[in-house]
């Protein structure tokens, strides 16, 4: 274990001298053109090098400590959009304001989001080959498959925090605009966890080879969507918790507003899987009678 875990770090280290040069090379420049492409460039080329260092691994080894391609590519998605989320804030403290400080800070960035982004390919590979074999699987699995991305996207428009001072136009128009941004953003959320049950929960034939049990699996497929649809209404109806979100945790450096979302959206997928399983306990219980 402790082998393993050695040979992963050395393996992002051994990434990063292939990939961060060029990138940070760009942003020492500070010329504001190559600037603005550096950041995107450092994504592109991590994603890139790192899937070329796993096929020689592969090659002359037979293994590799880099996750498989499917697990980088997410990882690398959703570890870049937080590092982005990440970087917005960094731009607005006093350590940006200063060129050699702003070359440690974007340095260690550079850095940090390439063991963000291995850490997290390495997580969903674990995950996705445990999957459906763990204690409590039905509870944690659609969550891995719903959440990362809103979460990230969430974390994307509303951590960074936003200065508009000087900022023209009337003060309802950028309001708006933020509130069209966090609709969408719960609508996606929906759009997510309503898949996640979709493809988790479907009845397949060789999970329910019976008739009788495939059409019960699938009316508790509705009942599960139907009960997360009504406990999240319930809950933002009771608390308001939606427009808390808004009003006082976006664009202000608050990593509430991020893991509020996950919380809350963990809290509604787990009603609604809780339901579905006394669902079927109540079936089981009817059907033995």
């Amino acid at each position: 274990m402790k082998t393993d875990i050695v040979n992963k770090v050395r393996a992002v280290f051994w990434s990063a001298l292939w990939i961060i040069p060029i990138p940070f090379g760009i942003f020492v420049s500070d010329r504001r053109f190559f600037v603005s492409l550096s950041v995107p460039y450092f994504f592109l080329t991590a994603l890139i090098i790192t899937l070329m260092l796993r096929r020689r691994d592969l090659k002359r080894h037979g293994q590799s400590a880099y996750a498989a391609a499917a697990y980088l590519f997410y990882g690398n998605v959703i570890g870049a959009i937080f590092a982005t989320a990440f970087l917005g804030t960094l731009r607005e403290t006093e350590l940006w304001k200063f060129y050699i400080l702003r070359l440690g800070v974007y340095f260690l960035w550079l850095l940090g989001t390439l063991f963000l982004q291995a850490v997290l390919a390495w997580l969903f590979e674990y995950w996705y080959a445990n999957r459906r074999h763990r204690l409590f699987a039905e509870f944690i699995d659609p969550l891995m498959y719903a959440l990362p991305l809103p979460t990230a996207l969430m974390a994307l428009f509303f951590f960074p925090a936003v200065n508009f001072a000087g900022v023209s136009g009337p003060e309802q128009f950028i309001t708006g605009l933020f509130g069209l941004f966090f609709f969408v953003n719960t609508a996606a959320y929906n759009i997510f966890i309503i898949a996640a049950f979709a493809f988790y929960f479907y009845p397949a034939k060789t999970r329910y080879p019976f008739m009788r049990d495939r059409v019960f699996a699938l009316f508790r497929l509705v009942f599960m969507v139907c009960v997360f649809i009504f406990v999240q209404t319930a809950v933002n109806m009771m608390t308001g918790l939606w427009a808390y979100e808004f009003q006082y945790l976006t664009v202000r450096n608050n990593p509430l507003i991020f893991i509020l979302p996950l919380v809350s959206y963990t809290f509604f997928m787990w009603a609604a899987i809780g339901m579905g399983n006394a669902l079927t306990v109540l079936k089981t219980a009817v059907w033995k009678q």
